[in-house]
């Protein structure tokens, strides 16, 4: 008897699946703890990607402040390093009172006075005094990331009654002062008043799109007692939808609401013009311009609120922006501009894709007379004007609505235009006039550069000329390959780029025939050649001094200075003299003297090997370099008549060689810069990584036990395949000393090929202000981080940021030997804070900058030392100085926290190379699900079971490392391979007779309930079967049936659900061949519906099929159909039932082996019931 319970290893397999289900949870928790980390000090507020939540309270320097909140004072004038505070205005003064309450929070408060063109006044309280827009207020701002905010303003005063109020982000409407009739919430109507003791709460989720959340505090007699902000979600954490959204930001022209009938606007009807893969959501309102759709919230609620990445914005203002004597509208043509400018970037900031649109034109003249018999011209040319300049500015599409209308409406004249286009010259009419300007705009949105041109069906209307496609990203890569200088490149590579720019030149020329695929198609082939451009310059030869100039190099003498347009020259400080031997040697003879002189060359990011030659024939010199920072050649001696010449690989990323020259007697004679030759991807990948201590190979020794330490880059490739590792990582180093005094970066950059990848992480020790060679600012770290990863860039490798990992030392991370420091591990009792967080976030930064991928292992680190604690991390992966992991088991754990991040990150071609523990295991786990353990040999089954418990014991294990699980995942694979089969089926004969009785035995271990067989076409026989237990504890069991259809009969054998892999084999023979002949066919009177019921059907033994079919033809398939030969005659039973009731006819049809039924002329009939 086999020795495995069934039960017990569907609760193993389960309980693995669920364990498995649990690491990828606690990875994805990890990645999302970088949105939801914990509320960050207020003095590390900027720019913190981190951001989930600010609570202010505002009052004076001596008011109690709320506990959990911020004390913010007239003081508190904003600062970058804090990143929140009140923006300087000299015209606005800020007070403050406290009224000594007990709740703390409203207690205190700010106020402030509001300013036009530098005047106290009194603000607004009807619609006449329009100009109260351009008011300014005491303005609060903090910086946040870009998203969605819940932001929360408290405002009141114990004591007084207050006229309070708040714009956020331009939203007047957030917490107006004043009370405003309907569809007129930017236009004051009255004071909104707020009685002493008694406070306005205002909460509203706001879009931010600059970095910067703004709060201005409005009012009369304003009061502002606090603010909260917490963050809903960031811009950068969208996702698109499943179909790309076009919303309609505008005025009534494309207002689509049932209240403004008989006129209505084109956005009603543009989905009618855009095919279903696109979805249209028309957020236009009537008597709207650019500054008062903003100010309403309806740019925030409508759209921002809802925005996903892949989305579109038509932005079309212009009718009411124009109008003066609406003064709560207006905008004069440059402030027009700077309204829109809003609009556009803060959908770039969602990821979706501005468009502007023109407005369509009116039926006056700009100075507002009717167009009459006259020609209808621009109605807004100042503002459309100002529309195109920001277009142009910005690289935004621009739809040219206005000239569209413009040409159609002179096409059909004055008469027409007010019959069928527009009754009061501004709106169109419900029906043909707006559905054709709809066709209209979807017609031009069809030429756009944009993807949703794809989406638009629109097309030309009668009277006016065809559109051609817009060129604009095709013009923008036109004119970056025309700046190019050919003498520069080779000449066949640069024909590459001609021929590309001709292409290009061919569908501006032709935008009226041409499609947006050849507009695509030659943007594509200009980028490609710019990208394969070859140096011409196969050598730049630099003969330095005031004599002879050797052939074929260019004289260089003191008097060069690298200044202006010069393409190489000294730095304008540097002290260089010019000397000549006179010797016969043109490249010796002379030098110039360089002590302390920087020379540099403009060079086309690139590989250069660079040559210097530098001696004297008389003197000796001292003479050493850097280039670009790196050390090259330290100062040393050149004896008299001697020359030292030396050669040296040198990365160019930011366009510029600088070669400064080092030594007490420094003397160049020669410099010649050779690019090297282009490298090409290799059959396989290579990852290099760069980093300090904690991601090095190399393992040393720390502390008083001098325990080993080795960083995760010493295992990570235990976690990957089909990629070589190499690790350049060095400790005790920060990434300033990578570029330059370890010299790592020169030889890295020449090396690494495309396909390859570059991971970077350091923090460590650039955060150490006490040594220079390692120490970097923020912006210096950043500045090296962008350098590193544009050189990997620019060689078509892919680099990979890694934040910096965490530690749980407690010491001064600026000041490593500080002694006011415990200089240990903290304690378990002691609280472990973030490590590094500035470095760590300009990381982040630098990545989501770059657009690159980025591993945040400092926050993954930090979460797992939360959750393990100190005692743990010490005693199983990190050395007793609280920062290296242990050497073997502490590098692999950490490199396979490495290598599951960065599957994690997705990269093409990259992410599949990773060995990830817990999929491997998955993918063989998952064969057991087709598998029982009844269906093998006892021995091999509990092989199987014993390496599944190994491998699920060692996954529970968290101190499990890659050497550990993979030879169980291995082994679980094996025993599986291994399986021995304990089941067997044969049949009673090799052939039958069609409809004979086929016996198939089956002999299968104890446990087994239901063995049976699949068909070919994979359905399961109706068979008969018996069960006879044998002494041995097997189970004979016995299948009977019969089988009509003729030929080679293969059956599948399957035991209790599962496929056991074997088949029963057994030919049936051809009936003889005659004509099918029905004698008759008999059934029941009444049936119900879908209840079976027989019909009989008699016919000759050439019969193969016999069948009903319905009223319509169709035939009834049969639940089952069996015959038995009596004599010559043929008796079938044709089990069938029916759906839908009433009195039924069916013709019968009959068919030999060729299956040609022959239907019968009469029909028989069944009363089928309910």
């Amino acid at each position: 008897m086999i020795i495995v319970s069934l039960g017990v290893t569907n609760q193993m397999k389960k309980e693995l699946q669920r364990k498995m289900k649990a690491r990828k949870s606690l990875a994805l928790a990890l990645v999302l703890s970088l949105l939801l980390s914990l509320v960050p000090t207020m003095g590390a507020l900027a720019a913190d990607e981190n951001f989930t939540e600010a609570k202010f309270d505002f009052g004076t320097a001596d008011s109690a402040v709320a506990a959990g909140y911020t004390k913010v004072t007239p003081q508190t004038l904003y600062d970058e390093a804090t990143g929140y505070g009140w923006l300087n205005d000299e015209r606005i003064t800020v007070t403050a009172g406290d009224r000594a309450n007990a709740d703390a929070l409203k207690s205190d408060w700010v106020s402030g006075n509001t300013v036009q063109d530098g005047s106290d006044i009194t603000a607004p309280t009807n619609a006449e005094d329009g100009n109260y827009i351009h008011f300014s207020y005491p303005t609060f701002v903090l910086d946040v990331p870009n998203g969605i905010y819940t932001v929360k303003t408290i405002q009141g005063d114990f004591n007084e009654d207050t006229v309070s109020g708040a714009i956020v982000e331009d939203m007047r409407s957030f917490a107006p002062y004043y009370v405003s009739l309907p569809n007129e919430s930017s236009i004051p109507k009255g004071a909104r008043t707020t009685k002493a003791g008694e406070f306005r709460e205002t909460t509203k989720q706001v879009a931010v799109y600059d970095g910067q959340l703004t709060i201005e505090l409005t009012g009369t007699n304003s009061r502002l007692n606090a603010v909260e902000v917490t963050k809903v979600s960031s811009a950068s954490e969208g996702t698109p939808g499943i179909k790309p959204t076009v919303y309609v930001c505008s005025d009534s022209t494309a207002y689509g609401s049932a209240t403004n009938k008989p006129e209505t606007g084109w956005g009603n009807h543009l989905a009618e013009f855009m095919t279903d893969a696109v979805l249209v959501n028309n957020t236009a309102m009537g008597g709207k311009s650019a500054r008062d759709y903003l100010a309403d919230g309806l740019f925030n609620d409508s759209v921002l609120l809802n925005l996903k990445p892949g989305d579109y914005v038509l932005i079309q203002f212009g009718h009411n922006d124009c109008t003066p004597i609406r003064p709560n509208r207006y905008s004069n043509p440059a402030e027009f501009k700077e309204w829109l400018a809003k609009y556009v970037d803060a959908v770039r900031a969602f990821g979706a894709t501005p468009i502007l649109v023109t407005p369509p034109n009116r039926g006056f003249t700009e100075n507002g007379n009717k167009v009459e018999g006259n020609t209808f011209l621009n109605s807004f040319q100042a503002w459309t004007d100002a529309q195109r300049e920001l277009a142009a500015e910005q690289d935004v599409e621009l739809v040219e609505f206005n000239y569209y209308t413009i040409e159609y409406y002179n096409h059909i004249g004055w008469a027409r235009y007010l019959a069928e286009v527009s009754s009061d010259c501004t709106h169109f009419k419900d029906g043909a006039a707006a559905t054709l300007a709809a066709s209209q705009l979807s017609y031009l949105l069809s030429k756009s550069d944009t993807g949703l041109a794809a989406y638009a069906t629109g097309t030309l209307t009668e009277g006016v000329t065809a559109k051609p496609i817009s060129t604009r990203t095709l013009e923008a890569a036109m004119a970056k390959g025309a700046a190019l200088d050919p003498n520069d490149w080779t000449a066949e590579s640069y024909s590459d780029l001609t021929a590309a720019l001709a292409q290009g030149q061919n569908v501006v020329d032709n935008a009226l025939t041409k499609t947006r695929s050849d507009a695509d198609a030659a943007k594509t082939a200009i980028e490609n050649a710019i990208q394969n451009l070859v140096s011409a310059i196969n050598t730049y030869k630099f003969d330095f001094g005031s004599g002879a100039v050797a052939d074929g190099y260019t004289k260089v003498t003191a008097a060069d200075k690298f200044t202006g347009d010069a393409a190489y020259g000294f730095s304008v400080e540097s002290t260089v003299a010019d000397v000549d031997r006179g010797t016969e040697d043109a490249l010796t003879s002379d030098f110039v003297t360089v002590t302390g002189a920087k020379f540099s060359v403009k060079l086309p990011a690139g590989d250069y090997t660079v040559k210097v030659t530098a001696g004297d024939a008389q003197e000796a010199s001292n003479v050493g370099y850097t280039m670009n920072n790196a050390a090259k050649k330290k100062a040393g001696n050149v004896k008299a008549g001697s020359f030292n010449t030396a050669s040296y690989p040198v990365a160019i990323v930011n366009g510029v060689l600088e070669i400064s020259f080092l030594g007490n007697n420094a003397k160049v004679n020669a410099i010649e810069i050779t690019p090297m030759e282009k490298r090409t991807a290799g059959d396989t990948p290579t990852l290099y990584i760069i980093g300090d201590s904690t991601v090095t190979s190399k393992s040393g020794a720390v502390g008083i036990d001098n325990q080993r330490y080795q960083g995760w880059g010493g295992h990570i490739a235990d976690y990957l395949t089909g990629i070589h590792v190499d690790n350049r990582a060095i400790a005790g180093r920060g990434i300033r000393g990578f570029f330059e005094a370890d010299n790592v970066m020169d030889p890295l950059l020449t090396t690494i090929k495309p396909g390859d990848y570059l991971a970077i992480q350091f923090g460590h020790n650039d955060k150490n202000a006490t040594n220079a060679g390692r120490y970097s600012t923020v912006p210096q770290f950043k500045e090296f981080l962008r350098t590193a990863a544009q050189g990997a860039l620019d060689r078509g490798a892919t680099p990979i940021l890694i934040t910096v990992m965490s530690h749980i030392r407690n010491f001064n991370e600026s000041d490593p030997n500080d002694k006011s420091y415990p200089l240990r591990p903290f304690l378990p009792e002691e609280e472990i804070p973030r490590s590094f967080p500035e470095y760590a976030q300009a990381t982040r930064e630098v990545a989501a900058e770059m657009g690159i991928p980025c591993y945040d292992f400092n926050e993954e680190t930090y979460q797992l030392y939360q959750e393990k604690g100190v005692t743990w991390l010490l005693e199983n992966v990190i050395t007793a100085d609280g920062v290296h992991p242990f050497e073997g088991k502490g590098s692999s754990f950490f490199a396979r926290m490495v290598a599951d991040g960065f599957a994690d990150l997705g990269l093409e071609g990259f992410s599949d190379k990773v060995l990830a523990n817990r999929d491997k295991a998955e993918e063989v786990y998952s064969q057991l699900d087709s598998i029982i353990p009844e269906m093998f040999t006892p021995e091999s089954a509990g092989a199987v079971v014993n390496a599944l418990t190994a491998l699920m014991d060692a996954l529970e294990d968290p101190d499990a490392l890659q050497v550990d699980v993979a030879p169980l995942i291995t082994a679980l694979q094996q025993a599986i391979d291994n399986l021995d089969l304990a089941v067997t089926a044969s049949s009673d004969k090799v052939t039958y007779e069609p409809n004979g009785t086929i016996t198939v035995t089956i002999h299968t271990n104890a446990g087994i309930e239901k063995p049976y067989l699949v068909s070919e076409a994979g359905y399961g026989l109706a068979t008969t079967r018996s069960k006879t237990e044998n002494p041995d504890g097997t189970i004979t069991w016995t299948l009977t049936f019969s089988l009509a259809t003729k030929g080679d009969r293969s059956l599948k054998v399957f035991v209790d659900g599962y496929d056991t892999g074997l088949t029963v084999d057994f030919k049936i023979n051809n009936a003889p061949t005659g004509q099918a002949k029905l004698f008759g066919v008999s059934l029941p009177g009444s049936a119900k519906v879908n209840e079976p019921f027989t019909v009989t059907f008699k016919t000759n033994q050439y019969t193969e099929y016999v069948r009903l079919f319905n009223e319509n033809g169709m035939g009834l398939a049969p639940i089952s159909c069996t015959y038995e030969d009596e004599g010559d005659m043929r008796i079938w039973s044709y089990v069938v039932s029916v759906g839908s009731a009433g009195a039924r006819d069916f013709q019968v049809g009959v068919a030999s082996a060729d299956r040609v039924f022959t239907k019968s002329t009469q029909t028989v009939g069944i009363l089928v019931k309910r």
